[in-house]
C-alpha cells in the first residue's frame, strides 16, 4: 500500500497537511488520488467480507446447532459399531462435517456467495445431494423403534428462531424499500413490465408476512412462493 502514513487521515485533513508540505499541485493531487482510490478499495474489501460473512451465516449457524445435536447424540451410548442408531448418526455426522468444510472453504478462500454456487439453495440441508440423503433417510429408517425415545429426522428444513425474525425483518424491509422506489419510477414512467414487478413484490410481502415460523429465508423477494 502507497502512502500507508496517509491513510488515516479525511480527506480536509490530507488536503491541508500536503499543502503544507513543499511539493507541486500535481504532485499534492497524485497523492490525494493515491489515498482516496486504497481507502475505496479497503472499503470495497470490507464490505464483501462483510456480505459473505452475513450470508454464510445464514447457512453455518443452524448447521453448526445441528452438528451439536448428532455430537451430543453419539456421545451418549455410541461405543457399538454395529448398532443401527450409531451408524445412521455417524453417517450423518460426517455429512454435517463435509458441508462445514465445503463452506468454510468458499467463504474463507474462494470467497463467493452462497448464490454464485447454488442460487435457489438457502438452507444447508439443500446443498447435499439427493441420493445421499436417500442413503442417510433409509439408515435412520432401520433404527428400531423404542418406546418413549424420541426418533431424530435427518435434513429438516428449518432456522433458529432469533434466525428467522431477523432474515424475515431484513427482507421486509428492503422489499419495502424497493416496492417505494419501483412505484415512485412508475408514476413518472410507468411500463408494463415495472406493473408486473411492483404486483410480485406486493404478494412477496404478503408471502413473507405469513411465512410460517422458523422457515429458510431467500436472499430476495422473488424467492418467495407467492401463488
Amino acid at each position: 500500500m502507497r502512502y500507508k502514513h496517509y491513510m488515516d487521515f479525511s480527506e480536509n485533513e490530507l488536503h491541508n497537511l500536503l499543502g503544507e508540505r513543499r511539493m507541486t499541485d500535481a504532485e499534492r493531487e497524485h497523492i490525494k488520488r493515491i489515498v482516496a482510490d486504497q481507502k475505496a478499495q479497503l472499503r470495497s474489501e470490507k464490505g464483501k467480507r462483510t456480505q459473505l460473512k452475513l450470508y454464510w451465516s445464514q447457512l453455518t449457524q443452524p448447521l453448526m446447532i445441528e452438528r451439536k445435536i448428532i455430537r451430543s447424540m453419539l456421545n451418549y451410548k455410541s461405543t457399538d459399531n454395529e448398532d443401527p442408531r450409531v451408524m445412521a448418526l455417524r453417517a450423518y455426522s460426517m455429512v454435517l462435517d463435509k458441508l462445514k468444510s465445503d463452506f468454510s472453504l468458499y467463504q474463507n478462500q474462494k470467497k463467493i456467495l452462497p448464490s454464485d454456487v447454488k442460487p435457489n439453495a438457502i438452507h444447508w440441508a439443500d446443498w447435499v445431494p439427493q441420493k445421499i440423503k436417500d442413503r442417510i433417510y433409509a439408515m435412520f429408517a432401520d433404527i428400531p423403534r423404542k418406546a418413549k425415545t424420541k426418533h431424530k429426522e435427518p435434513f429438516v428444513r428449518t432456522i433458529p428462531e432469533d434466525l428467522f425474525i431477523l432474515l424475515k425483518d431484513r427482507l421486509m424491509r428492503r422489499t419495502e424499500s424497493e416496492l417505494q422506489s419501483a412505484e415512485a419510477q412508475q408514476a413518472i414512467d410507468p411500463t408494463d413490465e415495472r406493473a408486473k414487478t411492483i404486483e410480485g413484490m406486493k404478494k412477496a410481502i404478503i408471502a413473507l408476512a405469513t411465512i410460517e415460523p422458523n422457515t429458510p429465508i431467500p436472499y430476495t423477494w422473488r424467492g418467495l412462493e407467492t401463488e
